[in-house]
């Protein structure tokens, strides 16, 4: 075989593979049943309001490091400032951006010496009255801590 017919078979069986590929997700998380199982699997929740952010790039993705004020901790122990990381952009590239000043809702893991967060977190702006109503009433049963 030549090499331009090597190189147009390669090209060929590429564009097959790709065209058979039928459905991509991007940034599709795992459905939770109810808000109490997503409080489970979770290490920390609190309201916080977003301080500052600083954002950072890697040849694959961007991530921020925002500091929050801790304003009420529903779950696990916090000092009066907490740094979360996250991926950086829109929910369409699978990233969150923290306003400075806004009141936000911060589900976060435990990420080797600190805590991560993401779109799938279910982290939010300070608006969601049931979610809200749960994490209060759960916090005074002491159910969260």
């Amino acid at each position: 075989m030549t090499m331009e017919l090597k190189y147009t078979a390669r090209l060929l069986i590429t564009c097959v593979l790709i065209m058979k590929c039928t459905t991509a997700y991007a940034c599709s998380c795992a459905p939770y049943d109810t808000i109490a199982k997503r409080v489970d699997s979770t290490s920390i929740i609190f309201l916080g309001k977003v301080n500052k952010s600083r954002k950072s790039w890697s040849f694959w993705r961007s991530e921020s490091k925002t500091t929050f004020d801790v304003m009420e901790t529903y779950k696990g122990k916090l000092s009066e400032k907490v740094k979360i990381q996250h991926p950086t952009g829109n929910r369409g590239n699978c990233g969150i951006d923290f306003v400075k000043k806004d009141e936000v809702i911060i589900y976060a893991n435990e990420d080797g010496d600190g805590y991560a967060t993401s779109i799938c977190s279910f982290s939010r702006k300070f608006s969601d009255e049931q979610v809200i109503s749960f994490l209060k009433d759960a916090s005074d049963a002491s159910e969260l801590k």
